[in-house]
């Protein structure tokens, strides 16, 4: 502003920028680094558990934060949850026990194979999905 000789509030009139936001000074508080190594911690041992859970227990663990402080550093530090595995499908027997099948070698498939169930009345009740090897 002292190159073009004019005031602040010019300036940001200018911009259209808050006076305010350009004054702003952060406020960092003191354990700010204990707090960012305790969030990354947490983050790495509890998989998937989010910011909102992790504030709670730093909460539990006497810290006074809100979980947007939280969130702020969640961001900056770069930190996601992981991504939720799918479930594995399971093929079920007769008797009603599970069995997983497993794959014999490497690339070796599965064939999805329908099969239609009928009473004595000839009226499907029942569509079944197996999964069976490819021989």
């Amino acid at each position: 502003m002292k190159r073009f000789q004019i005031t602040q509030r010019q300036a940001c009139r200018t911009l259209n920028v808050h006076r305010n936001s350009i004054r702003y000074q952060p406020v960092v508080r003191d354990d700010e680094e204990e707090l960012v190594k305790e969030i990354i911690e947490l983050a790495t041992n509890f998989g998937r558990k989010g910011y909102r859970m992790v504030t709670d227990i730093l909460r539990n663990r006497g810290y006074k934060i809100s979980y947007k402080k939280v969130a702020r550093i969640w961001r900056r530090e770069g930190l996601k949850r992981p991504k939720k595995q799918t479930k594995k499908r399971r093929i079920f027997g007769s008797d009603g026990n599970c069995v997983r099948l497993r794959a014999m070698h490497k690339n070796h498939g599965f064939k999805k194979q329908t099969l239609l169930f009928t009473l004595e009345i000839s009226k499907p009740i029942l569509t079944m999905i197996i999964l069976q090897l490819l021989i």
